[in-house]
This record gives structure tokens, sequence and C-alpha cells, in this order.
């Protein structure tokens, strides 16, 4: 009974991350969400102390737990990270996917296919917040699918883990969801085919927009709140040195770069996670 409320107190709390209610920057309460659940303290005190491993919340000393606030570096790593195992994963897959995998993924695209069918319907620019929650769900179970059809169960763990921190850092109501689903489409078919350079490639493609979009949205805030004069989350100012320590990290890696710098836009940029 234990380990099921633990676990329910982890997905309860996680699922409020992705779908945004508890924003970076914002305070977890440990004694409002046990509140919240109707259970003791303890089950949601190891679930936030999971989410605080995984790098989706801050535990700062006399202050409480935050809701992580990537900076730049951070979306830059992810992407680096997912590009090296999900490429490689990618090609794997087509060399031996499964008729349940394929079944799977083939599911995934249908989903995604309906919603991007829906929203053009609606004549607006963003989607719903119940279309949204479906091409995010189509989009993570896609995947996961394609990644647990490599084989190694590591691999998958990494990669369920470093996708649920995009969509929980970098997903927006996507304004170009046509062009997502054809790229998952695409990748799709070449790994149904057993193209394995082609899944490879494909998916790179795919994650190099998606990160490029990351960093263009992360650029525009920052100008933004320049411009205004504002920062993102107004730190107390108790907590703005241990904020920045914990942002930064303690440790001497040298922080990743691309190649390709993401190019300038005027407007707020959509994402693809």
């Amino acid at each position: 009974m234990p380990s099921l409320l633990r676990n329910n107190a982890y997905q309860t709390i996680r699922q409020r991350l992705l779908k945004r209610e508890l924003e970076p920057g914002t305070r977890v309460s440990e004694l409002a969400l046990a509140k919240e659940m109707g259970i003791s303290r303890a089950p949601v005190r190891e679930a936030i102390n999971r989410l605080a491993s995984e790098g989706l919340v801050m535990q700062i000393p006399n202050a409480g737990t935050f809701v992580k606030r990537p900076n730049r570096i951070d979306l830059e790593n992810l992407y680096q990270v997912r590009l090296w195992l999900e490429c490689e994963a990618a090609a794997e897959t087509a060399h031996h996917a499964s008729q349940r995998r394929l079944k799977q993924m083939q599911d995934a695209l249908d989903q995604m296919q309906a919603v991007a069918r829906e929203h053009q319907g609606t004549g607006r620019r963003f989607l719903s917040e119940e279309l949204f929650d479906r091409h995010l769900a189509g989009d993570l179970a896609f995947h996961l699918a394609l990644i647990r059809g490599c084989g190694n169960r590591m691999v998958s763990k990494l990669v369920d883990h470093h996708h649920l921190m995009s969509q929980i850092w970098c997903a927006v109501p996507e304004e170009d969801i046509a062009r997502v689903y054809s790229e998952h489409l695409r990748i799709f078919h070449a790994v149904r085919d057993g193209d394995g350079e082609a899944a490879r490639q494909l998916m790179r493609e795919h994650l190099t927009v998606a990160c490029h979009n990351a960093l263009d949205r992360y650029d525009w805030h920052q100008r933004q709140q320049a411009a205004e004069g504002t920062e993102e989350i107004a730190w107390p100012e108790t907590l703005r040195e241990g904020v920045v320590q914990m942002e930064e990290g303690t440790d001497d890696a040298e922080p990743m770069t691309h190649t390709h710098p993401p190019e300038y836009h005027d407007s707020v940029p959509g994402n693809s996670v």
C-alpha cells in the first residue's frame, strides 16, 4: 500500500507538471498536495524526492521545493542527449521492429492525425487545451513505442525520462501540428520498411527542428523580459542566490554547443517535442 500511494502521488504531481498546472519556478507544497490527494505527507514527500532526483523540481535548503526552471544550457543538453540516444534507437528499431510496436506507432499516428484535422477545422492558430493534451499523448506514445522497439531497456528508460522533460519544459500548443505529424509519419515509414539509416536521419532532423524551436522560444522570452525589465519568476531576494546556484550546478562540465544556432524569429516560435 505505501508503494502504491507513493506511485500515485508521483504520477499525480507529474501530470500536473505536464499540464503546466505547476509552472516553472512555482513552489511545490508538500502539505497542500497531501491534502488535495487525501493522503499523508510521507508518500508525497517521497514522490517529490523522486522528482528532485529526476531534475524536475529543485529542493532548496530552508526555502522549500520549486518546479525546475530550465535555462538555455539545460535545453541544449536535453536535446543533445535525445539526439545521441533516439537517433540510434530509431535505426535499431527499424532492423527488428515487432508488429506489436508498429501497431502502437500507427495508433499514435492516427491519434495525432485526428487532432491535426480537428484543429484545422477550428480556424484557430493554437490548439485548445483538450486537443493539446491529445496531441502530446499521441506524440509521447509514438516515441515510447519507437524507443522500446530497440530492445534496450536502459536506453528506453533514459529516453522515456528525457522525453518527459521535453514535454514539461518545451511543449506549447503547437500551431504547425501538421508538420509534426508529417515528420513522425516519415520516421514510421522508414522503421516499417526496415531502413535504419533513413530512420536515424529523419529522427535527427525531427529533433534538430524541435531543439531549434525550443531555443528560439527561450531566446524570444528572454528578449521580451529584457525589454519589459522583468524576469520570468520574481524570486524573493533571500532565495535568489540559492536558486542561481541550483540552476547553474557545481560541476566543471563544459556547456554543449550546437553547430547550427537557431535562426531569429520576431513572433513566438512554435515547438514540437
